[in-house]
């Protein structure tokens, strides 16, 4: 995808359990979420990245406690979302959250963008 941008964090992983994204499904392979962030004058744009290639797994982006957007992780492991910017210059802290499946684990990481 190829923002140009760095990208944060270390792996994340979690469970069945949709209240707890810290609980680990027995057996669940990790998905292991590396995010990058910009703000690109009126849009930030943040890029989600899976290691392991879990491509079909559906993301889900959060701010605060509002699901914005969602989508597929494409072949590559890879998501991108792109949001209007409404606070201007402030701080936004973004939540990417993965849901658990049959094979994987649950995976939350966040991110903030000025």
């Amino acid at each position: 995808m190829g923002l140009g941008l760095t990208l944060v964090g270390a792996p994340a992983s979690g469970g069945a359990d949709p209240s707890d994204p810290r609980s680990v499904v027995s057996g669940g392979d990790p998905i292991n979420l590396r995010l990058a962030g910009a703000s690109r004058g009126d849009r930030d744009l943040i890029e989600v990245r899976d290691s392991e290639m879990h491509a079909g797994l559906s993301t889900s982006l959060w701010v605060g406690r509002t699901q914005v957007a969602s989508k597929a992780l494409n072949a590559s492991g890879d998501a991108a979302f792109s949001r209007r910017d409404r606070n201007g210059n402030r701080k936004t802290t973004y939540t990417v959250k993965v849901a658990a499946t049959d094979t994987t684990n649950r995976a939350a990481k966040s991110i903030t963008i000025k």
